[in-house]
């Protein structure tokens, strides 16, 4: 009986032991991959930061949702423009209640290398998740179908000249915005690039790889966002991890001012 109970009491001891190793190794791993989604905290708002006091004034929010990645930024400063693209009806109208600010445009409109419609899935638990590309974990979905335009279009309809920060948060489809502002990127009229890489990659069938194949050629150095820097790699296949972060194109004319 003795026997019996010790044994019973190391196997569970052992379970928590473990439990509790893995816990801190996770939070380890978690930390060292920048894996979070708070943007005060993950080094969005850092860059946003760096990006002003570099004398950065038009801002593009590809997949903007509710707008607090623009709120933020317009909060920084009254000199900028932002311009902010949600194709999602369910919260664009919450987007929309900032136009009354003179130096914001929404726009209900997806970025993408095509133009036309074209299906969009609303995950209606949680918006953010919402994409092109529907995951089959989530059931709680519905199809609609939302307008495309292709980046370079739309600075041409409204005379855009120059993108200094281009962010893209569309859950998968970043590579597809990316190819939809070739002419801006083959004319160095984009400086600042920050792109989302996760497990929605998997579903959109992009690699890592892709975008430094995209990006580089066109001058770019390519980074992950860390909280008060960026950490500038070459690409491995290691890197494939599809692990959730935020990473960054700086073009080498203004390089300087991020490292």
């Amino acid at each position: 009986m003795k026997k019996a109970l010790f044994h019973f009491l190391t196997k569970h001891r052992n379970k928590a032991i473990n439990k509790f190793i893995q816990g801190k190794l996770d939070f380890i791993s978690d930390a060292h991959l920048n894996i979070n989604n708070d943007h005060k905290t993950n080094g969005e708002l850092w860059i946003q930061k760096k990006a002003i006091d570099k004398d950065f004034k038009v801002f593009f929010d590809v997949g903007a949702n509710k707008g607090e990645w623009s709120k933020n930024l317009l909060s920084l400063s009254p000199d900028i423009k932002v311009y902010a693209f949600e194709p999602n009806p369910d919260v664009f109208f919450k987007l929309d209640e900032l136009s009354h600010l003179s130096n914001l445009a929404a726009s209900q409109l997806a970025l993408a290398d095509s133009e036309g419609e074209e299906e969009f899935s609303i995950n209606l638990s949680n918006s953010i998740f919402s994409s092109f590309y529907r995951r089959t974990d989530f059931t709680e979905s519905q199809t609609i179908k939302v307008e495309k335009i292709r980046g370079d279009s739309y600075c041409e309809l409204k005379d855009i000249n120059k993108i200094d920060f281009l962010k893209i948060d569309v859950e998968g489809f970043e590579f597809s915005v990316l190819n939809g502002f070739l002419k801006k990127l083959k004319s160095n009229e984009i400086s600042l690039i920050q792109f989302e890489y996760g497990v929605m990659n998997i579903h959109s069938r992009t690699f890592l790889k892709d975008f430094y194949d995209l990006l580089i050629p066109f001058g770019f150095k390519v980074g992950k966002l860390f909280p008060t820097s960026i950490e500038f790699l070459e690409y491995d296949y290691s890197m494939e991890n599809f692990k959730w972060a935020n990473y960054v194109a700086v073009h080498s004319s203004v390089l300087n001012k991020f490292i």
